[in-house]
């Protein structure tokens, strides 16, 4: 069991966090190797209000919709909902799709999967 985030993977996913940040898009991302996953959730780009936080409770979106200027806000907020809405569409997709995998698998191998995800 691993105890430590696979160097391989933190070394790609900040590559692609720089991408994002540089190409000023948001996004989920999820990368896996055969030891280990590595995701990330960038909101944060210059027409989105949302922000990804971290704190002693765990992971948290902040919204910051006050202080926009009045002729813009509409689209920005317009924006940040449509983008999470999307992306929350379709990793309940990708949910299903993974649940209906893993149960044809251990039905068709008749095996029994003890996995239980912990983050390092």
């Amino acid at each position: 069991m691993r105890t430590e985030p696979d160097p391989k993977l933190v070394a790609i996913r900040k590559e692609i966090a720089d991408l994002m940040s540089k190409h000023d898009i948001c996004g989920t991302v999820i990368l896996a190797n055969q030891n280990a996953i590595e995701h990330m959730t960038m909101f944060e780009a210059s027409w989105s209000c949302a922000s990804i936080f971290r704190d002693e409770g765990g992971v948290g979106i902040k919204i910051n919709s006050t202080n926009l200027p009045a002729d813009t806000k509409k689209k920005i907020v317009e924006s940040t909902l449509g983008m999470i809405l999307g992306q929350r569409d379709l990793l309940v997709e990708l949910l299903d799709g993974f649940n209906t995998i893993t149960k044809m698998l251990e039905q068709q191998d008749n095996l029994s999967f003890d996995h239980v995800s912990r983050r390092v």
